[in-house]
């Protein structure tokens, strides 16, 4: 994605509630260091899903038919650090850039 002469690159990973989704190590750091020689801005976009029906939601279960509640609460930056944390508190989310 492109704005304001900026270059991001956002790594989107789904994931069932209560479960969070998370990135191995290795293919983060490696995919930090591309972008980096690329001059573009790794971003995580965790994208939570819950089915309305909330013992299937905490089950983590995901039914063809369901309707569901997503969960975004913007981007982590990613770097190269060898554990970085993914799921940081609110305001350490970027909303805006």
């Amino acid at each position: 994605m492109k704005k304001n002469e900026k270059v991001y690159t956002i790594v989107v990973l789904p994931f069932l509630y209560p479960h969070y989704g998370s990135i191995h190590d290795e293919i983060r750091i490696q995919f930090v260091k591309k972008m980096t020689e690329l001059k573009a801005m790794p971003l995580f976009a965790p994208v939570g899903f819950a089915s309305t029906d909330k013992e299937r939601a905490k089950a983590s279960l995901a039914l063809k038919g369901d309707t569901f509640n997503v969960l975004f609460r913007g981007f982590v930056v990613l770097t190269d650090e060898p554990n970085q944390k993914l799921l940081v508190p609110n305001e350490e989310y970027l909303t805006e850039f």
